[in-house]
């Protein structure tokens, strides 16, 4: 068991704190709190709110007959009094007990709901809005490229492409400074597609030294870098 997970030494620490852990788990508990202050800290941080709490409950005084009649159930033989069993139809001190055990539970959750951080919010990483034309050494164009609104790339076919069915069109980024090339993903030979492109992926597409399409075996290459002949090319601009 890693003590040291935020969630795990959270929820050990209140139920410390509320008194609900018992037995060697709490002479545990107390034994890892020895040596690390940060689960000291969360138990000290649970009491303060728990006795904030506590000290909000108006203050009552037990009645007499309340101390007279546990003294009886615990020493019958000293009081000199046997009590029986309180009937069925009766209610149970025993039951407003539990009543107060799970109002202060209830409080406790109402402080655990409180004390959590709200999640933070992802924050989705800007993209630049641009379009690429990817075309051949003639520079007739073949496919057009934009960042999709759900995310990932847009890619359409401007022409149909005679393909082997062994074979395939493969996008790559071109990094600046002449580094390797990064994989965008298949192309399709007619028609349009969603290739799943990471945002930091597509952000380096704008910095890059351009995109270019090679012809790779089905699937894809086997390497990681382009084996086939490199027969498109494209350079991203920004739409305005």
């Amino acid at each position: 068991m890693n003590y040291r997970d935020p969630k795990l030494g959270t929820r050990l620490a209140a139920e410390y704190a509320l008194g609900t852990m018992g037995g060697l788990a709490r002479r545990r508990f107390e034994g890892l709190m020895a040596a690390d202050p940060w689960l000291r800290r969360e138990v000290r941080a649970w009491q303060d709110d728990l006795y904030g709490i506590v000290e909000l409950i108006p203050e009552r005084t037990p009645p007499e007959r309340l101390w007279t009649h546990i003294e009886t159930r615990l020493w019958p033989v000293a009081t000199g009094r046997v009590v029986p069993l309180a009937p069925k139809a009766r209610p149970s001190r025993l039951w407003q007990v539990w009543s107060g055990l799970a109002t202060a539970a209830a409080l406790l959750l109402a402080v655990a709901v409180w004390r959590a951080p709200a999640p933070p919010s992802p924050q989705p990483l800007a993209v630049p809005d641009y379009v690429a034309v990817v075309s051949d050494r003639d520079g007739r164009p073949a496919w057009l490229v934009r960042p999709a609104p759900g995310g990932g790339l847009a890619v359409s076919a401007l022409a149909p492409q005679a393909l082997a069915s062994d074979r395939a069109f493969e996008l790559w980024l071109l990094p600046p400074g002449g580094a390797p090339p990064k994989s965008l993903g298949l192309l399709p030979a007619d028609g349009g597609a969603r290739l799943g492109v990471a945002p930091e992926r597509l952000r380096e597409i704008v910095e890059g030294d351009g995109l270019a399409v090679s012809l790779e075996p089905a699937g894809g290459s086997p390497t990681g870098a382009p084996t086939g002949p490199v027969l498109y090319l494209g350079k991203p601009l920004p739409r305005v």
